[in-house]
Parts: C-alpha cells; structure tokens; sequence
C-alpha cells in the first residue's frame, strides 16, 4: 500500500470515478425498455452508450441471448482488468483478489459443462491480464469432461484439494463445489487483505470482502428457509465460510432460525441490520444487491483508500450488467416494460426502498 500511495494515490481513484461516468443512468433505461428484441437493445447500447466499444461490429454478426450476454461480460471484465492492470502496475496487491475472482468463476462454470461438448459462450472474450496472471490453465479445464479430468487440470495449484472430496466415485455437486470454492477463495483474499494493507485501507477493504461473502451467505438462508424450513442447515455448509462480519452468536442464531422472518430479526440486530433495503418486500437476491449498490455508492463518493474506490466501481458495474441482462431476459420473454424495470437494481430504486 506504501508504494501504490506514494506513487500516485489519486491515479486508481480517478480513472475509477472517470469509468463510472460512463455507467447508464435512469434515463438511458427506460428507453432500453421500451426495445421489442435483444437485437434492437444491442443497436441501442451500440449507437447511445459506451458499450460501443463491444457491439460496434453488431451489423456483421447475427444476434442471440448468449452471445448479447458474452459481450456484456466482454466489457465489464475489460474495465475491470483495466482497473486491476492499473493497481499492480502501481505496486497494490489486491489485483491478486480479482484474479482469484475470475479463478472461482472458471471453476464453476467449468464444472457446469462436464457433461457437455463445449463451454458455449459463457467465458468467451476474457481479457488477457486474467489469463496471463490466473494460477489455473483455462484451456485444460476447457477440455475437462470428468471430475477426474478437472482434478488434473488443477493439479499443482492451489486449487488442487477443492475435488479431493469428489475422488473414489463420491457423488459429484456443482453447489458443494461452489461453496468450498467460495470458502477457498474469500480466506486466500482476506489474507491477502491483513498482509497487502494496513490501518484504515485495511479496515474498508476487509468490510467489503466481508459483506460480499455475507450476502451470498443471506440469499442462500433466505431460500432454504423459505423452501426448506425442515432442513438441518448446519449440514449444509452454507455457513462454511469464515470470512464474515456475523458474531458466532449471529451465526448460530441464523442457523437456528426456523423461518424467513426470523432470520429476518437476526439480520436487523447485526451489523447489517441499518441497512433499510435488505428489509423490503421482494426476491431476496433483489434486496442483497440494492444492499451492495447503496454500499458501493457510499464508497466510491466518499472513501479516500484507491482500492476502496475501486471495489466499489468494480461492484457497480457487475451490477448494471446484471441489469442489462434482467432486461434481454425480458424482452425474450415478452415481458412489458414495468415488470422488467422492478427487476432492476438502480440509484433511484435504492432511494426509494429508504425510509
């Protein structure tokens, strides 16, 4: 942190702040919402916004979900490997975080196509700076087809335990392996954190790991609490990870909750409980991202630590990607303007769900 403070402090901060100006206001999605097809909302994001720079050849290429949705993830992940080439060419290390972010997205999505012929186009379009500073080989998961086969693509990482539970023909889970991914990934990122940072950089830093754990963590006690009240959770793992702002008391207290609405209580007693959007009405995965958006707001305006701006930026652009996907979703399925803007999570959404 010394280095990348003495460099250039304001450098990561401003080319943060100058990447947000580009983010889609409330005006550009509502006439996002009046497009009658995916291809008509990419001819939108090509001739009115900078998703230019990944739609313009549109007119030489026919159009689908899939493909609209690799270039989203095209873009979004170029300005964060703009972002995280910045930082560690200034001497910051949380860089190595958004690498292993990318590791755990590769894994899981890999894992989703065992049994297929080919990745399709969901990890299409990658930046290089993820390739060339990942620990894992992208090209050898890519061809993985077994659990076996994924085993020795991971051979030699620091990955290579996470199948050791799947070995000798034990019965094979894309959610187990999500969540000892998750698990995996969050402690390599705190340690990262207490050995890259010190003082108040180290403070807001651990606060945003923590509650981007803790919210992945909420949404999945929400379902199995509204779905499967009867369910021992403890056996679960769903609360596996350690990286978390919840006591040990709060933690035995979610697990023990019977139901939605007590786990509703626990959360209005902890440290997140002043945020006012977690407690509305809705799809929990609804509440837990205007819970993040309202925080990343909050940050990247007022915090003075780079790699806190920057986090934050990173969160708000995951979050109009999300939006933009909820939206071709949509107009796939013929959906009128209104239901599909209810699905989005905006600046101005946030404000109303404030008392």
């Amino acid at each position: 942190m010394k280095k990348i403070a003495s460099l250039s402090a304001g450098a990561l901060t401003a080319k943060a702040h100058a990447m947000y100006g580009e983010i889609l206001d409330a005006g550009t999605y509502q006439e996002m919402l009046s497009c009658h097809s995916i291809a008509e909302l990419a001819s939108f994001l090509r001739d009115h916004t900078a998703y230019a720079s990944v739609f313009g050849d549109l007119a030489r290429m026919r159009i689908q979900r899939a493909r609209f949705e690799a270039l989203l993830r095209k873009y979004t992940m170029s300005r964060i490997a703009s972002l995280a080439a910045s930082e560690k060419a200034l001497g910051g290390s949380l860089y190595k975080i958004l690498i292993m972010y990318y590791d755990a997205e590769l894994l899981i999505t890999c894992a989703e196509y065992l049994n297929s012929e080919g990745m399709g186009e969901s990890m299409q379009f990658v930046p290089a700076f993820f390739r060339e500073n990942s620990e894992l080989d992208e090209q050898a998961l890519f061809r993985a087809r077994s659990v076996d086969d994924m085993a020795a693509a991971i051979a030699g990482t620091p990955y290579q335990k996470l199948l050791d539970g799947f070995s000798g023909g034990a019965p094979f889970s894309v959610r187990t392996l999500e969540l000892l991914v998750d698990e995996f990934v969050y402690t390599r990122a705190e340690q990262v954190i207490r050995e890259g940072f010190s003082g108040e950089a180290r403070k807001e830093l651990l606060e945003s790991l923590r509650m981007r754990a803790d919210m992945k963590t909420v949404e999945c006690l929400y379902r199995m609490k509204t779905y499967y009240p009867d369910a021992d959770a403890r056996r679960t793992g769903v609360l596996s990870n350690t990286v978390t702002a919840f006591t040990p008391n709060e933690r035995n207290a979610l697990l023990e909750c019977r139901n939605a609405a007590e786990l509703t209580e626990v959360l209005k007693h902890s440290v997140y409980g002043k945020l006012p959007q977690l407690f509305q009405d809705g799809i929990i995965e609804h509440k837990t991202n205007e819970a993040l958006l309202h925080t990343y707001a909050h940050k990247l305006r007022f915090s003075t630590v780079p790699q806190v701006v920057m986090t934050a930026f990173i969160g708000i652009q995951e979050n109009e990607m999300t939006n933009l996907t909820h939206i071709a979703e949509g107009i796939r399925y013929g959906l009128p303007p209104e239901e599909i803007a209810a699905f989005l999570v905006t600046n101005e959404s946030i404000h109303a769900s404030e008392p």
